[in-house]
């Protein structure tokens, strides 16, 4: 089931964490003209193609990126795979922060959701096709907050 998102873009059943990639700069190898990066951006889960809501590459292993405002610390990643067909295209993907593996996502078979535990501080979320086809995301949202080491939000209350 679909978790409720505030007003705020603050998810409550999280302990406040944002998802940061929220209408934020997406890129992506090449677009299809019916399927721009910002799709996996625009808040909408719907993993109907003609819904207008899912991004989509026309390269095979193509590539799809958001760039969010600043270095946060990322806590997890869901993933929202299409689902109207195709949706083994998602298989064995791939999840960078910064570069740097995160994650693979498993794909399977009608399973919308992936959730990648990330637990980093990074600023770009990068997804990379490995299944021999083109990339279509319906929703990729980034949740963490302020960064580690920023010297906000985070005491040592046994002192």
């Amino acid at each position: 089931s679909d978790l409720p998102i505030i007003s705020s873009g603050i998810n409550a059943e999280y302990g406040g964490v944002s998802n940061l990639a929220l209408k934020q700069k997406a890129e992506q190898q090449d677009s299809h003209p019916s399927g721009p990066a910002s799709y996996a951006v625009d808040g909408n889960r719907d993993g109907n193609f003609g819904g207008k809501s899912v991004s989509h590459t026309l390269a095979k292993n193509g590539w799809w990126k958001v760039t969010l405002t600043r270095q946060y610390y990322v806590s997890y990643i869901d993933v929202y795979n299409r689902m109207d067909c195709c949706q083994n295209r998602l298989r064995n993907a791939k999840v960078f922060l910064d570069g740097a593996l995160v994650g693979t996502i498993p794909q399977v078979d009608g399973q919308q959701k992936y959730t990648i535990p990330v637990n980093k501080n990074g600023q770009e979320v990068k997804i990379q096709a490995t299944a021999g086809d083109s990339l279509q995301l319906a929703e990729v949202e980034v949740y963490g907050g302020v960064p580690l080491g920023c010297g906000q939000g985070v005491s040592n209350l046994a002192l």
